[in-house]
């Protein structure tokens, strides 16, 4: 885990070479972010969510929820902000297609072919 880390760590930005190998199994994805703020094939940056103000109160204590909004999946706002992140984030991915295809590959091929559960008796119901 931390060896393929540290590659994809090497492929996606330049780290200082005082980041050693038995740090990076610490990093946080906030610091991998931080680190790749410079990442070469984006020129953008991540897409923001509206805020739409909405107070709230319960139980005596009131407080702001902003993104209250985004609690309606119908909403055609939601909709749009989800598909730029997605499209953002396939973005700064781009570069590690390659790597992607050879880890699902990889996955699957240990995966037995056919996953079956004989079934059994649970409760009254047979």
């Amino acid at each position: 885990m931390a060896l393929l880390l540290s590659f994809i760590l090497n492929q996606k930005c330049s780290l200082q070479k005082s980041l050693t190998f038995t740090l990076i199994p610490n990093i946080s994805s906030s610091l991998f972010s931080t680190l790749c703020r410079d990442h070469p094939t984006l020129h953008s940056s991540p897409p923001v969510p509206k805020k739409v103000p909405f107070t709230v109160s319960a139980h005596g204590t009131t407080w702001q929820d902003p993104y209250r909004w985004m609690s309606n999946t119908d909403d055609a706002d939601l909709s749009d902000h989800l598909s730029h992140e997605n499209s953002y984030a396939d973005a700064f991915m781009a570069d590690t297609r390659g790597l992607q295809r050879t880890l699902v590959s990889e996955m699957t091929s240990r995966m037995p072919t056919k996953i079956s559960t004989p079934p059994e008796l649970w409760g009254p119901w047979t």
